[in-house]
């Protein structure tokens, strides 16, 4: 074993042969096993899957004749170090030889591997598009943790929620993710949770955005920020997304005049990125309570925005012309409302609502409107 291990850098045929001797011949299972971790590894470093997936078979066999415990964590570095495979392909048969040991007459002989393999399995689903499968796959899972002692004692039941939460998100079911977020809200957070990066973010992403719907922006953005942090923690591509609401919810919150979305460490350099720089001009013209700059370019980024931004995206547009109303009113003893209209670029109707609105809300006092002349 240890002649082969000394071939894996210079001659790696040569130690597969020497490892494929004791796998072969070796009476004692640990032996065996170890020479088949060792093969995997140089099959894996030799681009040769089918041939890791062979062997992996063979290992699963041979794991059932050592200490239950040792075989146990064997598999479960294997799993942590094979489950980063980016082959959607590779990892789909990974699963189904994983899964299949599992079982013995149709009954699950380790709850947690077998959870733990679903929950990878469902996450494979959900990245391919195929959300009905992978929620059938997690409902599954609900079932198995419901009979077992895993739920009270696990994650488990936090990263099916996640998992149901990036369905619904990308989806854009916001009528489920309220109740995921009211689900997720009842279960408390291990150290173990807090310590998943993808979870927490998962987890985070849900409750800022059920919370903007529920207009509550400040603890929206607070939200948000723990999310990004998370998914930029693992370079997910789903941070940009999570940073454009990011912005957005922390200029509606109220003191969205005050904060500058891009102030924290976290933010700051993506602020000069190609793909963040219209945000953060929007950012800064909203601050700046400048209509027309904004007005130049909201329309580039309402084009681009996802389903939940556009929830989203015209609050901010009503909000920065209820500002500039405010502020030329302020200035003004007497303002046309063809003025205030050409100057946010908008119709007469709409700028009457508007200071109508603003009139009811108390936020003009001592305004009065006059339909008949046009004027305020």
């Amino acid at each position: 074993y240890y002649s082969a291990k000394a071939y894996k850098a210079e001659e790696p045929q040569k130690a597969l042969t020497q490892f494929r001797a004791i796998i072969d011949t070796a009476s004692d299972a640990e032996w065996r096993l170890k020479a088949l971790k060792q093969s995997m590894k140089l099959y894996n470093q030799l681009g040769a899957h089918d041939q890791l997936l062979q062997t992996y078979r063979e290992f699963l066999d041979v794991s059932k004749q050592v200490n239950r415990n040792q075989a146990e964590q064997s598999l479960n570095k294997i799993i942590a170090f094979y489950g980063r495979n980016p082959s959607q392909e590779f990892l789909t048969k990974f699963y189904d030889l994983t899964l299949a040991s599992l079982l013995e007459n149709g009954t699950i002989t380790n709850e947690r591997l077998w959870t733990k393999i679903n929950l990878g399995n469902a996450q494979l689903l959900t990245d391919a598009g195929d959300f009905n499968a992978a929620t059938k796959l997690l409902d599954l899972v609900t079932a198995v943790l419901a009979a077992s002692t895993l739920s009270s004692s696990s994650t488990y039941p936090l990263e099916v929620i996640a998992g149901k939460i990036q369905i619904h998100s990308a989806a854009s079911n916001f009528g489920e993710l309220r109740k995921l977020h009211k689900q997720a809200s009842k279960l408390s957070y291990s150290a173990l949770t807090l310590s998943n990066p993808l979870i927490m973010a998962t987890l985070s992403e849900c409750a800022g955005k059920t919370l903007s719907l529920y207009k509550k922006y400040d603890k929206a953005a607070e939200h948000f920020f723990t999310a990004f942090k998370n998914y930029d923690e693992i370079g997910h591509a789903q941070r940009g997304a999570v940073l454009r609401y990011l912005i957005i919810t922390t200029l509606l919150s109220p003191k969205g005049l005050e904060i500058n979305p891009f102030q924290s460490n976290e933010v700051r350099p993506f602020a000069v990125l190609s793909q963040f720089r219209a945000w953060a001009e929007l950012a800064a013209c909203y601050q700046a309570c400048d209509a027309q700059r904004f007005n130049a370019v909201f329309p580039e980024l309402e084009r681009s925005a996802d389903p939940f931004m556009l929830l989203i995206l015209p609050e901010l547009a009503e909000k920065i012309r209820e500002l500039v109303v405010i502020n030329l009113l302020s200035v003004f003893e007497t303002c046309k409302l063809a003025y205030l209209a050409g100057h946010l670029a908008i119709s007469l109707s709409q700028i009457e609502s508007i200071v109508v609105r603003l009139i009811n809300n108390g936020k003009l006092l001592g305004v009065k409107l006059d339909l008949v002349q046009g004027i305020v």
